[in-house]
Formats: structure tokens, C-alpha cells, sequence
């Protein structure tokens, strides 16, 4: 397949992407433009076929034909000593480093190829009771190990990681800051037997607000594929959110619907490297996420350098 050919091709599945409101599906269609342009979801022989079956998915489901499967736990508990309360309530700090790590944790972006079809997360895997409280919805053949246990022992999780990427999805290998920011996440995990009040917990709003206060600190510093990755997470996140009921309640629709439109539409600019244009509605984004985030009695997140205890 020529290069001009997939570019068409992405092109077409980006426009079509741009008219679904939906965020699950939108996510699906970025995400085969991508396979299309040959980029690191799957190799480029398959693109085709995979593609024509995932649109003919995309279209049945239109029709409430598709299954349904279970909503992605992505609520994830940390040692208290990963967090603090900031004075008056106003925000919660976490390490900016621990923060890229929870949202690469719950992000099938990190993987790519299949676990991206599937959207399997580090957290659908490894959070057993653990991480953050989640049943696992996969089956393996062998026990998942625990990532904060892994830690201690003096495994490099960082590695660990790529191997993962890699070997078992068929990806590219995850860039060095995020294969870092999951080390220092496994070390603050919280200890599954460990009391409520020695705890803090980062649900799926928490995960939006980390994506777009990173991005907003950050746009005009990191790679196009970097801040993709974060928009394409946050887009992940938001979907999960309208197919979770009680993860829909947290944010309003009108929210949830409100950031997932500004996304797609920040990804296109950010895709034509005009980051120029992105930063003043990014922030505005972000300030509405977070005032939502007040009116449901939810605490914004405060990245910082450093752990806090």
C-alpha cells in the first residue's frame, strides 16, 4: 500500500471521526486513522482488513447491533504519601511524574494494536484488588503480578513495561518519560490490605483534569505524538465515562460531551503542529473541567515536582 494511499485513507477516517460525538467511537475511528497512516497501532499489511472490519463494527453498533462489554475500572489507589490535600481543600497534589503514570495506567494508548481493539489498560490487568480495587475482566494463563510488589522487589518496571508493549501486543516501544512515570507510579500504590484513610483515590475525572493540565503546561514543549497520546487517553477516559453510570455522574454530559468535542478538535490542530492555537482554548477547557469538577464536590489536580506527605 503507498504512503499517498494510507494518507488518503486516514484522512477519509478523520473526517468521519469529526462527525461522531460520540467519544468511544471517535476514539475508535482516530484511532484507525492512525493504523492507516502506518503509525504504531499494527503493521501497515493489515490495515486494510482491519479497517474495513472495524467500520463495519463502528456501523453496526450505530444501530445498537454491537455487544456491549464491561466499563474499564479506572478509578486507582495510591499511598497516602503519593498525595496531599492542598489548604482549604482547593486541589490535590500529586507528583507531576506519578500523575503521566496514571494516566498511561489507564490508557489502552500505551499499548496500541490489540489491547487498543480490546481496550485493555494497564489497570484491566494488574489492579486485582490492588492498585485500585478493580475485579480483573481479563483471564490469563498465569497470575499478573502485583506492580507495586514487582517494585520492591527490585524489578524494572520500567522495562517490564516495554516488554509488554512489544512482545505481547505487538506495539512500539513506550517513549522513556512514560515507561518512567509507571515506575514511580508502581512505588506508590497503595497496599491493598491498607486502610481507606491512609489512602487517596484518582478516579476517571481526576484522569481528564491530570490530561489537560499536562497538556496546558506542556503543549508547546513536547512531541505531536506525546500530547496525541494524552488527548486520544483523556478521549479514552471520557468515553468510559458515559458507559459507566456511576462514572457519568461524577462530571455532567453536557461536560463530558463539551470536553470530548474540544479535544477532537485540539488533536486536529495539534496534529498540524499549530500548537499556537491550542493553548488559550486548552485552558479554557481545563478551567471548565475543573469548576464541574467543584460543583459535584470532586477535588481538582494540583501537579507538582516532587512526592508529597
Amino acid at each position: 500500500m503507498s504512503v499517498r494511499t494510507k494518507l488518503r485513507g486516514a484522512g477519509a477516517v478523520r473526517r468521519l471521526a469529526s462527525f461522531r460525538k460520540d467519544a468511544a467511537q471517535t476514539r475508535r475511528l482516530m484511532a484507525l486513522a492512525a493504523i492507516y497512516e502506518g503509525g504504531r497501532r499494527l503493521e501497515a499489511a493489515r490495515t486494510m482488513s482491519i479497517l474495513l472490519l472495524s467500520l463495519a463494527l463502528l456501523l453496526q453498533a450505530g444501530h445498537g447491533l454491537a455487544l456491549e462489554r464491561p466499563s474499564v475500572d479506572l478509578e486507582t489507589r495510591l499511598d497516602a504519601k503519593a498525595c496531599s490535600m492542598l489548604i482549604g481543600g482547593t486541589g490535590l497534589a500529586v507528583d507531576q511524574e506519578v500523575a503521566l503514570g496514571l494516566v498511561a495506567f489507564n490508557s489502552p494508548y500505551l499499548f496500541g494494536g490489540k489491547a487498543l481493539h480490546d481496550d485493555i489498560t494497564c489497570g484491566a490487568c494488574h489492579n486485582d484488588k490492588g492498585a485500585s480495587g478493580a475485579v480483573v475482566r481479563l483471564r490469563f494463563r498465569k497470575p499478573v503480578p502485583n506492580l507495586r510488589e514487582a517494585s520492591e522487589r527490585g524489578i524494572d518496571v520500567a522495562s517490564f513495561v516495554d516488554h509488554a508493549v512489544v512482545s505481547e501486543f505487538g506495539g512500539q516501544p513506550a517513549v522513556a518519560d512514560v515507561t518512567r512515570a509507571l515506575a514511580a507510579l508502581a512505588r506508590v500504590f497503595a497496599v491493598p490490605s491498607a486502610a481507606l484513610d491512609s489512602t487517596c483515590r484518582i478516579g476517571p475525572a481526576g484522569l481528564v483534569d491530570i490530561a489537560l493540565r499536562r497538556l496546558a503546561a506542556r503543549l508547546g514543549q513536547i512531541e505531536v505524538a506525546d500530547a496525541d497520546f494524552l488527548i486520544d487517553s483523556a478521549r479514552f477516559v471520557l468515553g468510559e465515562m458515559v458507559r459507566d453510570p456511576m462514572a457519568s455522574n461524577l462530571v455532567s454530559r453536557a461536560m463530558i460531551d463539551d470536553a470530548n468535542q474540544t479535544l477532537h478538535d485540539l488533536l486536529r490542530i495539534v496534529d498540524e503542529k499549530a500548537t499556537d492555537r491550542a493553548v488559550l482554548p486548552l485552558r479554557a477547557l481545563t478551567e471548565r473541567w475543573e469548576a464541574s469538577m467543584r460543583a459535584e464536590g470532586l477535588v481538582p489536580i494540583v501537579l507538582t515536582d516532587g512526592v508529597h506527605g
